[in-house]
């Protein structure tokens, strides 16, 4: 990408009880290939209760000395990671053209935010862009690719390619989104969510309005996430289920939906059977009556870290 091609980028970093972690996400971008005064960084912290705040404040008052243009929000209590980006786009600078969510346990190789942004440039309808992700440990094992929903209730398809795919969602770890699209939208992840299922939802929501969501596997990022799906929580388990069965039940027909979700049913049972955990099966059916979520749940969960049906 040629200097003068640069556009305003902002990028948004959520932080909550994450110790130093943030702080060495953001030690990153200076090392980019971007041009960095055509950066605007918010670390959005969620109303952090480790003490990590201070330090974070302090490292960001460093970078603000050294050039970065970087802010820091701070929420009172954690609102919902999905309430906390959306509501970052009042925050954002507005002259800006693209804006990319970056989790603070990503690191982006040098020229992907770059790369990203070339072919947002150059196809006016890609509303959402994502690298090739692997595993910070196993960088030879793909964590985030392209995504194809399977309608049916079968496994969706991650796949990897050498050249850049038209997909259904991204790990929404690390994405470029065209604010122009979210300005059409309205907003950027449904608040209501709280957490999981955002991309897709997202997604689709732009594809009904004409954007397309690419892969690029030459940007290339590492993420430093646990590899078993047996490490999530008891509340990780409930928001994984009940928000994609709601998500996907809004993507498809009626007809399609009966048929995932008797196709789904038994396979969930099973799955809480050999685990003798039942909290997949409650958010699976709280799913399909869309049984709703408030804050005071939400935030006991959180203080808690125990799971408690809403």
């Amino acid at each position: 990408m040629k200097k003068n091609a640069y556009p305003l980028i902002s990028i948004v970093i959520a932080h909550w009880n994450a110790g130093n972690r943030t702080v060495t996400c953001l030690d990153q971008i200076r090392r980019w290939s971007y041009e960095t005064k055509n950066l605007d960084v918010l670390v959005v912290d969620n109303g952090s209760t480790d003490g990590s705040a201070q330090a974070l404040l302090k490292h960001v008052e460093l970078l603000q000395k050294n050039g970065l243009s970087i802010r820091y929000y701070r929420f009172d209590k954690h609102p919902g990671l999905t309430a906390s980006l959306t509501a970052s786009l009042n925050l954002i600078d507005k002259r800006s053209k693209f804006l990319l969510r970056l989790d603070n346990d990503v690191d982006l190789n040098l020229d992907a935010l770059s790369l990203m942004v070339d072919i947002m440039q150059k196809e006016p309808d890609v509303g959402v862009v994502g690298p090739r992700l692997v595993y910070t440990n196993s960088p030879n094992k793909l964590n985030g690719g392209a995504v194809w929903i399977n309608p049916w209730g079968g496994k969706n398809k991650i796949g990897d390619s050498s050249e850049p795919v038209k997909c259904d969602t991204l790990l929404g770890a690390a994405m470029l989104f065209r604010v122009q699209a979210l300005q059409e939208l309205g907003r950027w992840f449904d608040p209501k969510l709280y957490l999981f299922a955002e991309e897709p939802e997202l997604c689709w929501q732009l594809r009904d309005r004409g954007y397309i969501t690419l892969y690029l596997p030459q940007a290339v990022g590492r993420h430093d996430t646990a590899q078993s799906t047996g490490q999530h929580s008891a509340l990780s388990e409930y928001l994984n289920y009940r928000n994609h069965t709601i998500v996907y039940s809004k993507m498809f027909s009626t007809f399609v939906n009966i048929f995932r979700n008797i196709n789904l049913f038994p396979r969930v049972l099973i799955r809480c059977w050999r685990r003798k955990d039942f909290i997949p099966m409650i958010g699976f059916m709280d799913g399909l009556i869309a049984h709703p979520l408030n804050d005071n749940w939400w935030q006991e969960s959180i203080k808690s870290k125990t799971f408690r049906r809403p």
